[in-house]
């Protein structure tokens, strides 16, 4: 009964072959899973630096903001002083000529 033996083999190598597609198959699927966990893993990091970059970019915004304010507030200060100097050197002229 060589015909038996061999069915036997058959089935079983059919069999254990089987178990490991099946094997594989789950492998496959745990590894799609954990690439789609780590893309958005990544993504979400990414996401994070972005937001931190464009809240960075924001403030950075703000202080160039502030700063051109500071100067233009200074430029009008000069401004004035030099026309109250230029109103005191008239004056000290004025009064510095003959009578």
């Amino acid at each position: 009964k060589e015909e038996d033996i061999l069915q036997l083999h058959a089935e079983a190598t059919a069999e254990v072959l089987g178990e490991v597609a099946q094997a594989q198959k789950v492998l496959q699927d745990s590894v799609r899973q954990l690439e789609v966990q780590l893309r958005s893993t990544w993504l979400g990091h990414a996401y994070e630096e972005l937001e931190a970059l464009k809240a960075h970019a924001d403030k950075q915004s703000h202080i160039l903001w502030a700063l051109a304010g500071h100067m233009q507030r200074q430029r009008r200060e000069m401004v004035a002083q030099q026309h109250r100097l230029r109103q005191i050197q008239e004056r000290l002229h004025t009064a510095a000529l003959p009578a």
